[in-house]
């Protein structure tokens, strides 16, 4: 890698224009980029029975009616051909459960990203759909699921591109182009979603790691494709905010991704959002905070570990290779902690946003047993008060009434100028705490 000289300022005594000095830090990071855990929940799970499957054709619309398919609450894969495809050229399906007809749970999956051809070649994102584990919200047998009788369907993510991707990239072998097509791939089972479901009581859209991203980017057009269903609708980003470092670097950094992954949408975005995203001014947070308050009638929320080393990784990688940006690959878990308080304390200007921070470093909640563990006090630790299942199980029903914010640690007032220790997390931001 070549880092582009004098564009950010360094402290310290090491040199800016060699990239000898920062190698060993850039190597642990592409390994760890290789090796994190949120490709092993996916990518290490093998079904123990071959899944029944389908494929979508002028001829045959896989109807979720026909049970020698789609057994309850059995995954079944749905090939929906077409536009769609993983990054690697391998086959996209999606997967669906059944459950209660009238309750349904879209579910995007995670999988790092690819916004390069170092990330690609890592790689730093799932390349193939694997089969959803059952694990977490996904098991449901769990007596303690408040989704277990719900229909699911999990949108696999292969494209490396948050679930929004509509291009292709010089990546493969000898320049060869690979196809991100997130977009294509979310559409199709979006729209065999609303071919099944005639009527609905009850819309829990959610999403993990890259899967938040997918969230905050779709669930404005997917409350909108379904309000004529007129369901009650719950929303869930779970460990994935966006942070990015510097706070004058975020606009930058992202409209580079948003171009690179080509999100300027207009079957996605609205109208007010598209001339904003042509020109370089959207953020992915005002996508979310747009839905929020266009939607009042649905609850929102946001999940996170406080220190999320997985999110902080993917920050400082990107930062580096997409961006040259020295500071946000120094960030540190202080800055990101203090970054993140700050972004969700707007959200919750919101009063249909709730948010839920646990200590640590844990990455993603929905997709592990430690959902049924995890309190604000740590991923496995119970003591600490709402557990996050009974918090959860709260939010999703529209006859209950959730904390709207839940945070362990004493209050601290923070503002963008507050300066932050390396680690320091233990406190919860003024405004995180008593929100009514």
């Amino acid at each position: 890698l070549q880092l582009r000289a004098g564009q950010h300022e360094l402290s310290g005594a090491r040199d800016p224009y060699n990239y000898s000095d920062y190698r060993e830090e850039l190597d642990k990071i592409l390994y760890d980029l290789a090796h994190t855990k949120v490709f092993d929940q996916i990518t290490g799970y093998v079904a123990n029975t071959m899944q029944d499957s389908c494929r979508l054709t002028s001829s045959d619309s896989c109807p979720i009616t026909n049970q020698s398919l789609f057994k309850p609450k059995k995954a079944t894969k749905v090939y929906p051909s077409g536009e769609t495809q993983c990054i690697d050229g391998s086959e996209f399906f999606f997967e669906v459960s059944v459950g209660n007809m009238e309750k349904l749970h879209i579910h995007f999956q995670g999988g790092g990203a690819c916004w390069d051809w170092l990330s690609y070649q890592v790689p730093a994102c799932t390349t193939k759909a694997s089969a959803n584990p059952p694990y977490g919200i996904f098991n449901l047998s769990n007596p303690l699921n408040p989704l277990k009788d719900y229909t699911l369907i999990v949108i696999q993510y292969c494209g490396g591109d948050m679930h929004a991707g509509n291009t292709e990239q010089p990546w493969g072998k000898d320049g060869a182009m690979v196809k991100q097509v997130g977009y294509h791939n979310s559409d199709a089972a979006i729209r065999y979603a609303l071919s099944q479901f005639p009527k609905l009581q009850n819309l829990v859209i959610s999403g993990s790691s890259a899967g938040s991203l997918g969230v905050q980017y779709w669930s404005g057009k997917l409350i909108d494709l379904f309000a004529d269903r007129n369901p009650d609708v719950a929303v869930i980003a779970d460990s994935f905010l966006g942070v990015l470092w510097p706070p004058a670097e975020v606009q930058t950094s992202e409209t580079w991704l948003m171009d690179k992954f080509k999100m300027c949408n207009p079957a996605v975005l609205t109208p007010a959002q598209l001339p904003k995203c042509n020109s370089g001014e959207l953020l992915l947070q005002e996508m979310f905070v747009d839905t929020m308050r266009g939607h009042h009638d649905t609850r929102f929320s946001v999940v996170n570990s406080k220190a999320d080393g997985t999110q902080i990784l993917f920050e400082k990688g990107f930062e580096l290779t997409a961006e040259y940006n020295l500071q946000g690959f120094f960030m540190t878990p202080g800055q990101f902690y203090k970054s993140a308080s700050l972004m969700v304390v707007d959200y919750l200007e919101n009063s249909n946003l709730y948010a839920y921070f646990i200590d640590g470093t844990q990455h993603t909640y929905l997709p592990g047993d430690w959902l049924y563990t995890a309190s604000p006090d740590g991923y496995n630790i119970t003591d600490g008060s709402p557990v996050l299942i009974d918090w959860l199980a709260d939010f999703v029903s529209p006859s209950q009434q959730a904390a709207r914010s839940v945070c362990s640690g004493p209050e601290k007032k923070v503002t963008a100028l507050t300066p932050v220790g390396k680690n320091e997390t233990n406190y919860c931001a003024e405004g995180l705490s008593d929100v009514q």
